[in-house]
């Protein structure tokens, strides 16, 4: 049995299977695969969270990029993980102000570019690095602060 095949059941057998450090894995019913970490848990009084996530890709694309080679590695991934992702492009990064998704940020690297959309779809470059994901928390806040 393949690698792929032997994760693909491990997943489908657990649709939502949280990794020991905290990395979701969440099988879609077309069989593709939609991976998250949180960086910052929103509290009850601040509702502000930050997600490391890669879209939904099928299995192969997860081997091609060299995420899961063996069955050990689904429980040995970590946020870490998807946060190299973002930093070679191949991820995103969304940064909720509000825990609804009406007051947030997508980044994402486009080319040599970071890159964030906002809640209306309005985009530009950013021009200040975003290197620890306080520093993206703190952009965003910012970022809707000066828009009003």
């Amino acid at each position: 049995m393949l690698f792929t095949e032997k994760i693909s059941d491990f997943l489908n057998s657990r649709p939502s299977y949280i990794s020991p450090a905290g990395v979701r894995f969440n099988i879609n019913p077309d069989a593709s695969i939609f991976i998250t970490a949180n960086f910052a848990e929103p509290e009850p009084d601040n509702l502000i969270s930050l997600d490391f996530f890669k879209e939904a890709v099928s299995m192969e694309e997860l081997a091609q990029l060299r995420l899961l080679s063996k069955l050990d590695d689904v429980e040995q991934f970590k946020p870490q993980d998807l946060l190299n992702l973002f930093y070679n492009g191949k991820a995103s990064v969304v940064c909720t102000l509000d825990g609804y998704f009406t007051k947030c940020l997508n980044f994402e690297k486009k080319q040599e570019n970071l890159c964030a959309t906002d809640d209306e779809g309005k985009m530009h470059i950013v021009k200040t690095q975003l290197d620890k994901p306080e520093n993206f928390i703190n952009y965003t806040l910012g970022y809707y602060l000066n828009s009003n």
